[in-house]
């Protein structure tokens, strides 16, 4: 009986597959390999020349050389048996020289011929599991990384828009009259080594460079070198339910344990925010042993002595404590706490930070934290956060994005900024040290939640990725975008550099397959996690593509023209119609054209940009409405028929090129009445651009 040849090589106390193995696993899984043999002297190899037929490659194998090129180790072309037999000595002596490394003897292959020479491969991810790689092949593997990837669990749609994603893809189409590359066949092979990696847990990575599409063998692995090893496991567990959320930001009642009279510490923070913003006075209950009040609030020695019902525990408590107050806080009865107090697993106190989640769990009560700064829910005047910075505001807006982040910090960045543009939230949280609750369980929260119509998140990085891919499917199913910041964007942790796919699949690599695959619109910066929910809570998801630029300024529409030709967005030419109607409003001297450029016309005319607005309606599916000099005018005149354009599901965005003082009125007119404004023509263009991404994912997901 033929041993398998993973179980083989573990027991050797080898890491790689050799040829033979390699050739037995991947014939089982459908993967064709051209005609070889491996010669273990410098006879067998002319005998295996002779019979596979020449012309016939030569390949030094050694586990301990990854490049067999770069050592001299490779002979391509070889047609005579004599060659044969040199060639084999010459490769004995390169191992000869090189101390560490052993012969394990030499590969005699078929010479395939064909292009493009592409790399398909897989690695186990640790975080997400198995992960496949595509991408031009050969020596140009490591030069241009031209490769996509995909995360289990996939679907056909998701390999076919896998082979999209290289920026060589034409040449899999013939391009300038090369053959045509059967994409069916890639797929089907790509889902082979896929179902591979299912099936064998010891197998940690595979790398076939090149598979070349041979006219007489079709798609074949040229060279394939599969790495085996301890099997990784990939983490899970359930998403929270929603209800079981919702007390953390619709608290109806709140302790406050620790709770203190000093504004300089933390704990004497908590209290003053809850009743800034509005939280009702007599639901707000401090809980300090040495205090009969705080703030004018009946104060009480344990959470056990309030006579009502406690919703969310606020816990700013030292570390040591921490424990011992979370289990009577479960004893109460309460459904949710926040856990402000640091020193638990930032400080290498991992076990102190499982006992925490024992605790919660026994009661049936769901944490956020440790080490938060909270969760805020404007639209029920819940500001369950210590930050100072808030205090600069005298009320928090309410919008319909979200915000999760995993730093306490940045979730007070956006939340402030956002207060300070005038633009609200509809929740804020910081996951934090996430004991209990992370990321992906506010994910599914929001995606439950009517009030919210999109999230943006600061993420670093998750510890069950199966659990975030259903957090997301979620947010898809309800049709709220996600926005997301990915932070730790190195390839730490990835493969030793020998692996081609181990090297090119690190850690982000992983993430952006994800977000590829799930629609999730990837920022570069904070900044674009703002500029994105507007557009995406303020303004339905385009239908189509078609970009109509009024404008004026006709520098910045040179500039709209380009980036909507790189980003693949259609700026339609306007009908014969819409052009004769125009033409009885504009100036003889105007651009009727597709950017329109009204000139300066429109500043002694606010009302050009509505009128022109009703008659070029029906020529696209978003309108980007460009305004130098900005008067807030113009602004009503753009308000005036933007619920129109709403009412037919087009979208509108603006964009307002002026100084922040001189448009400040402007934009909160344009803002209270849901129009997207922004203050450069690129920030403008990479909020459609996200809009269009989005809108092309989900008719992809209704066609798929």
């Amino acid at each position: 009986m033929t041993q398998d040849p993973v179980r083989a090589a573990a027991e050797s106390g080898r890491s790689l597959l050799n040829p033979v193995e390699a050739e037995q696993l991947l014939s089982k899984y459908g993967v064709k390999v051209p005609p070889q043999g491996l010669a273990h002297s410098p006879d067998e190899a002319s005998k295996l020349t002779r019979e596979i037929g020449p012309p016939v490659a030569l390949k030094l194998v050694s586990e301990e050389i990854s490049h067999k090129s770069d050592a001299g180790g490779v002979k391509l072309g070889v047609v005579s048996e004599e060659d044969a037999k040199k060639i084999f000595g010459e490769f004995q002596s390169i191992t000869t020289h090189l101390p560490s490394a052993k012969l394990t003897g030499v590969l005699v292959q078929k010479m395939l011929r064909g292009s493009p020479e592409l790399i398909l491969g897989a690695k186990r991810d640790e975080t997400f599991g198995p992960v496949l790689l595509f991408g031009l092949g050969g020596i140009w593997t490591e030069i241009y990384k031209d490769v996509s990837m995909c995360v289990h669990p996939w679907r056909d749609r998701d390999l076919e828009a896998m082979l999209s994603r290289i920026k060589g893809n034409r040449l899999l189409d013939g391009y300038r009259g090369g053959a045509l590359v059967d994409k069916q066949a890639l797929i089907q092979m790509l889902k082979n080594l896929g179902q591979m990696m299912l099936e064998n847990p010891s197998i940690l990575g595979v790398d076939l460079n090149p598979v070349i599409p041979d006219s007489s063998q079709g798609l074949a692995a040229v060279d394939a070198r599969i790495l085996v090893g301890k099997p990784v496991e990939v983490r899970d567990e359930p998403l929270a339910k929603p209800e079981e959320v919702t007390p953390l930001f619709e608290p109806e009642s709140i302790a406050v344990i620790g709770a203190s009279e000093n504004t300089e510490k933390i704990a004497g923070m908590v209290i003053p925010r809850l009743l800034k913003f509005g939280f009702p006075r007599e639901k707000i209950y401090p809980v300090n042993p040495n205090r009969s009040n705080i703030i004018g609030l009946p104060c009480y020695r344990s959470i056990g002595e309030i006579t009502t019902r406690v919703d969310l525990a606020c816990i700013v408590v030292p570390p040591q404590l921490v424990e011992k107050v979370l289990e009577e806080a479960g004893e109460k009865g309460v459904r949710a706490a926040i856990i402000f107090s640091s020193g638990f697993e930032e400080a290498g106190k991992r076990e102190a930070q499982e006992k925490l989640r024992e605790i919660a769990r026994r009661h049936g009560m769901r944490l956020c934290g440790p080490n938060t700064e909270g969760a805020v829910s404007p639209s029920n005047n819940s500001c369950a956060t210590f930050s100072p910075t808030l205090d600069f505001f005298q009320r928090l807006p309410s919008g319909e994005g979200a915000i999760v982040t995993q730093s306490g910090g940045i979730m007070i960045y956006l939340l402030s900024n956002l207060a300070d543009q005038g633009y609200g939230v509809s929740r804020a949280v910081s996951s934090a040290n996430e004991a209990d609750l992370g990321l992906s369980d506010y994910l599914r929260f929001f995606a439950s939640d009517s009030k919210t119509k999109a999230v943006g998140a600061f993420l670093e990085g998750v510890k069950h990725g199966p659990k975030l891919a259903r957090a997301i499917e979620s947010l898809i199913e309800a049709k709220k975008p996600l926005i997301v910041v990915k932070a730790g964007r190195s390839e730490k942790g990835a493969m030793a550099a020998r692996f081609h796919t181990g090297a090119m699949t690190g850690s982000y690599e992983a993430y952006r397959a994800l977000f590829n695959q799930l629609g999730v619109v990837e920022a570069e910066d904070l900044e674009e996690i703002m500029d994105y929910l507007q557009a995406f809570t303020l303004q339905p998801v385009p239908k189509g593509e078609r970009l109509v630029v009024i404008s004026s300024s006709g520098g910045a529409n040179t500039m709209l023209a380009d980036w909507c030709h790189e980003r693949g967005i259609v700026l339609p030419e306007l009908s014969k119609g819409c052009v004769e109607r125009l033409s009885k409003i504009l100036p003889e001297f105007a651009a009727l054209r597709n950017p329109m450029d009204l000139t300066g016309q429109a500043l002694g005319d606010p009302t050009i940009f509505e009128r022109v607005m009703d008659e070029v309606i029906e020529e696209g599916d978003i309108f980007l409405m460009l305004r130098v000099g900005g008067a807030v005018k113009a602004a009503k005149s753009i308000v005036k028929s933007a619920e129109m354009f709403r009412s037919k599901g087009k979208t509108i965005v603006a964009c307002w090129m002026t100084s922040k003082q001189y448009a400040e009125e402007s934009r909160r007119l344009l803002l209270e009445n849901k129009v997207p404004v922004y203050g450069t023509p690129l920030k403008a263009m990479k909020a459609i651009d996200a809009m269009v991404r989005y809108s092309r994912f989900l008719q992809s997901r209704t066609l798929g």
